[in-house]
């Protein structure tokens, strides 16, 4: 869990989002994962207002995205039902990307339902695979 939003009914929640690849190849972003918890006894629609990539503290707009859950492409906005969690995840263009002990890179998001903002921030973990077995 990353950054949160949280009320009484309703929780969104940025998830650790980890990538691999291996020695050579270059690595990049291209998606982040979220949580959103509707623990009321009506269904919300929620509509994605603004998406972010963030590589230390410099924020970039990401102005082409997708929403997934599961291999279902949704709507924006879409729909969480009553007392229901949905994963999902943003998807955008690839995103060359840094390695090195000093790169913090999330995936920002600022969604709104029930008339409030909620944000949440997903955490891009990369790792160098060392074994390429095929």
């Amino acid at each position: 869990m990353q950054t949160e939003s949280d009320t009484s009914s309703f929780k969104l929640e940025g998830l650790i989002t980890e990538k691999s690849f291996f020695p050579g190849e270059m690595p990049v972003a291209s998606e982040g994962n979220f949580l959103l918890k509707n623990t009321s006894s009506k269904p919300v629609a929620v509509h994605i207002r603004e998406v972010f990539f963030l590589e230390n503290a410099e924020m970039q707009k990401i102005k082409n995205f997708s929403i997934y859950s599961s291999d279902r492409e949704l709507e924006n906005p879409f729909t969480v039902d009553a007392d229901a969690t949905l994963r999902f995840r943003i998807t955008y263009p690839f995103r060359n990307i840094k390695i090195n002990s000093k790169q913090k890179y999330h995936v920002y998001l600022k969604t709104e339902f029930n008339e409030e903002i909620y944000e949440a921030k997903s955490e891009l973990i990369f790792v160098i695979e060392t074994n390429k077995s095929f």
